[in-house]
């Protein structure tokens, strides 16, 4: 042990040592006073030593009580006071921030991978000095047609080049009128074929001949149909294919195109064969306005400009564009702007989806009404009537959706207003979607998503 511990040890024993005999000393003097008072008490009273230390006992057992009970008051007062304040505390001190995670898209690239659409029955357009027919319906057939003034002999040529899709018909038409005519086809396989339409009606309709025109990706062919007063000859590619008799009227001519496919037609030509003028020389550089290129969609959607523009034109009909990569939680809240651009009155909005046959439609229109409609295993359980928001659009307004989640309940707001409050049963992940019915344009923006954790 070295010599500082040793000096240590020795200064506390002292110490601990003159507190014992003080405190001795002072007991000491105590119950020698006690005993002293006691004496007294004995000569001066009639009382016996016995009853006068009966006193004693008592009046220090009281003391003894008092003093316990102030001590335990200040205890009891303490405890009160401090379970009090900490009581205030709990109630006024700073509640902790509730962390969010918050994810956006301002559409500025589809970089969610948002699914788009281009639904459509057919789509007829110029290109690189061809008209291009797109179709997307299997068995019919579209056309567009041209007026001709047509001499009693003449030749009419028309060369096209089939691009892909399935091997149906393509060609040219003869119109008396759209009910009243004759189809000169051929297909993408070679074969061709030829036809007569009266009343809707096919009273011709000859059987497809194979290995006849060029097969195969845009090779092109030439149709050629040669009349002389009524009499007619059909040739592919210089080849005779068909003879008959036109015992309609023609006063229009028609480039013709069936089923799912998509034909380029690059020129058609009429020339009066008794004066040799040509009559028409359509080679769709500068083509003529009788033509009518459009496009008759169900659907179509690209993100663009900033904004997810979202056309229909599909009556009684609803469509919905998912990201697989956004999936929400039973603790979030969700906004979107759209704008109504153009178009009749539908539903558009925000959806909440388990899968596609069970989700929630926050939906708006374009008058400013909105409801909430629940659909499970494919069926409408819950349609509100419409609220009236006040928010009706000429084509110009944003306006903001949004839904709270949160303690098993989800809540419907347009520009903050509450539309409804519903039990949000749903099986949770769940996906997002912009929804568009009917035949109208919608561009949604600004979407944000923020995780409650």
């Amino acid at each position: 042990m070295n010599k500082k511990l040793q000096d240590k040890i020795l200064a506390e024993i002292r110490t601990k040592a003159i507190e014992k005999d003080f405190e001795r000393k002072n007991e000491q003097e105590i119950n020698e006073m006690r005993e002293a008072n006691i004496e007294a008490l004995t000569e001066l009273t009639s009382l016996s030593r016995k009853e006068i230390e009966a006193i004693a006992d008592g009046v220090k057992k009281d003391h003894l009580l008092k003093q316990k009970q102030k001590k335990n008051r200040i205890i009891i007062f303490s405890i009160s006071v401090i379970f009090i304040m900490f009581i205030a505390y709990l109630i006024v001190k700073p509640k902790p921030e509730l962390k969010t995670r918050i994810v956006t898209d301002d559409f500025s690239n589809n970089s969610f991978e948002w699914s788009t659409y281009n639904n459509f029955n057919y789509n007829r357009y110029f290109k690189n000095n061809q008209y291009i027919f797109e179709n997307n319906k299997s068995e019919w057939c579209y056309w567009d047609n041209i007026a001709v003034d047509l001499p009693k002999n003449y030749d009419v040529e028309l060369s096209s080049s089939w691009q892909n899709g399935k091997f149906d018909g393509y060609g040219l038409g003869l119109l008396n009128t759209n009910t009243d005519y004759f189809a000169f086809v051929l297909r993408g396989d070679g074969s061709v074929s030829f036809g007569e339409v009266v009343d809707k009606k096919w009273i011709i309709d000859d059987p497809w001949k194979s290995d006849v025109a060029n097969k195969g990706k845009k090779q092109t062919n030439i149709q050629r149909i040669e009349v002389r007063d009524r009499n007619f000859n059909y040739f592919i590619n210089n080849k005779l294919v068909r003879s008959g008799i036109l015992d309609l009227e023609i006063k229009k001519l028609a480039l013709r195109c069936c089923g799912q496919q998509t034909v380029a037609f690059i020129d058609l030509k009429v020339t009066n064969t008794d004066t040799k003028k040509v009559l028409l020389d359509e080679n769709f550089s500068k083509p003529s306005e009788q033509w009518k290129p459009e496009k008759d969609f169900l659907a179509e959607s690209s993100v663009k400009d900033g904004k997810y523009v979202f056309n229909c034109n599909n009556d009684n009909n609803c469509y919905w564009s998912t990201s697989e990569m956004l999936k929400i939680t039973d603790n979030c809240e969700i906004e979107l702007s759209s704008t109504w651009l153009s178009g009749e009155l539908g539903d558009y909005g925000l959806m909440i989806l388990s899968d596609d046959n069970n989700y929630y439609s926050c939906e708006l229109q374009n008058n400013g009404e909105a409801r909430l409609v629940e659909c499970k295993s494919d069926t409408y359980v819950y349609v509100q009537n419409y609220i009236k928001t006040g928010l009706e659009s000429d084509g110009k307004q944003t306006i903001k959706q949004k839904i709270i989640i949160k303690n098993g309940d989800m809540t419907y707001f347009v520009n903050d207003q509450r539309i409804k409050t519903v039990p949000a049963n749903l099986d949770f992940p769940c996906k997002i979607a912009m929804r568009n019915c009917g035949k109208q344009s919608v561009a949604f923006d600004n979407l944000s998503i923020k995780y409650f954790e």
